[in-house]
């Protein structure tokens, strides 16, 4: 239990500057509100912080508000898992901005090396393999020895207006690019199309 409470399944449509005057007015009768977080990026949309100065009024908005309706639609309140930065010293803040950027530079860096391994390793593995067809049916496409001047935009472009089309990734060092469709169905259906393009030679995935 803190001072800052989370309030999540808002009504998307409803513009920034709205959605947090209404949510000041609505939350101030419990309490003075010393500020509302909200942010409409995609993935956070939905969803805002309200802060107040006393515990006690946070625990009362929390207990009243339970499954009020706002703009037409149910709202969940809980308490918010970490305080906001308002609530905090500016040591404190320095210290989890250091922490934060730490934690997100360790996890690209172990995404990369696994992302550059997993994928050398698919890549090399299918293109030692000496086959004559497309081989076992799959909903992802692999392009083999595609140009030097073909770019992940080229193919991206080839391919947007194909059924079922959902995205492609290539990897240049060695020549291979994955399509990746809705379906085997669609996959097949876009072998034809994918190969006349003069990109590379076309199979399934394995």
């Amino acid at each position: 239990m803190n001072q800052a409470l989370y309030v999540n399944n808002l009504n998307e449509r409803i513009p920034l500057k709205i959605l947090k005057r209404d949510l000041l007015e609505t939350f101030s009768q419990y309490g003075n509100v010393l500020s509302v977080i909200a942010h409409k990026g995609i993935r956070k949309r939905g969803q805002a912080f309200i802060v107040f100065d006393e515990i006690e009024s946070a625990s009362k908005a929390h207990s009243e508000m339970q499954s009020c309706v706002l703009y037409k639609k149910k709202v969940n309140v809980s308490f918010a898992r970490s305080l906001p930065n308002i609530l905090l010293t500016p040591e404190e803040v320095e210290s989890r901005r250091l922490e934060s950027v730490k934690n997100k530079e360790d996890s690209n860096e172990l995404n990369d090396r696994t992302n550059s391994t997993s994928a050398d390793v698919q890549a090399t593995n299918i293109i030692e393999e000496d086959s004559h067809d497309y081989g076992v049916p799959h909903n992802v496409l692999l392009v083999q020895e595609i140009p030097s001047e073909v770019t992940l935009e080229h193919l991206q472009t080839l391919l947007d207006d194909l059924p079922g089309f959902i995205d492609a990734r290539m990897f240049s060092i060695k020549h291979v690019g994955f399509l990746e469709f809705g379906s085997i169905e669609e996959a097949t259906n876009a072998i034809e199309y994918v190969t006349n393009q003069n990109i590379g030679k076309v199979s399934y995935a394995k």
